[in-house]
């Protein structure tokens, strides 16, 4: 039968063994949580950069656009995608950054909220931006719309006196017949004119919208 110091020495080989069984374990479950922290940083950090890429993609297609009215439904579709865009990343953003403060030290964790927060005040500024120039692009939609219909009016009025012009008698040979005439005459070419001068203006409006 074995002694008592082998006995002792087998006691202290069991507890060795169990010791160095709960230090694998314990070292697993440390290479686990920095496993995670490294995966749950580099997946913050690349919805940060995706995000960051694209507020800044669509601010430069912003100020690409001229003021046309033409742009107004370009300005729209812009507006619905960076708005569902925004709503899609920034649920993914607080859920990852929520998950990676677990596994942070205070002092690390802090700029979790500051990159969510910069990311916050440029895509609220890129939305309301958006949401002006629409606004906007709208007003000179509306704009085209009356220079349109006030262009169709003048065509009309200009055929009316041009018909008028049309029908004036041939030269009278009396004074009187030939005073009228001019009268006549002069009276068109003044409305003539009026119109000259307001389609002008409709011209006018015409450039300012495109």
């Amino acid at each position: 039968a074995p002694g008592p110091d082998s006995n002792k020495l087998k006691r202290r080989a069991d507890n060795l063994n169990d010791d160095a069984k709960n230090i694998v374990k314990r070292a697993k479950a440390a290479v686990g949580v920095v496993q995670r922290k490294l995966d749950l940083n580099d997946k913050f950090e690349k919805l940060v950069e995706g995000a960051q890429q694209f507020v800044d993609e669509q601010n430069d297609s912003m100020q690409s656009l001229t003021g046309s009215a033409a742009n107004r439904e370009r300005v729209h579709s812009m507006l619905a995608d960076v708005d569902g865009f925004w709503n899609r990343r920034h649920r993914e953003l607080r859920g990852c950054g929520d998950e990676l403060k677990k596994v942070l030290k205070p002092e690390e964790a802090s700029r979790i909220p500051e990159a969510i927060e910069n990311l916050e005040h440029q895509f609220d500024s890129l939305i309301s931006a958006l949401k002006d120039l629409e606004n906007q692009l709208g007003e000179k939609k509306d704009a085209v719309e009356r220079a349109k219909e006030r262009t169709k009016r003048l065509i009309g009025d200009i055929q009316s006196l041009n018909q008028e012009i049309g029908d004036l008698d041939h030269i009278g040979r009396s004074q009187a017949e030939l005073a009228k005439q001019l009268e006549e005459c002069q009276d068109i070419d003044g409305r003539l004119g009026d119109k000259e001068a307001e389609l002008d203006s409709v011209l006018n409006d015409w450039e300012k919208s495109f």
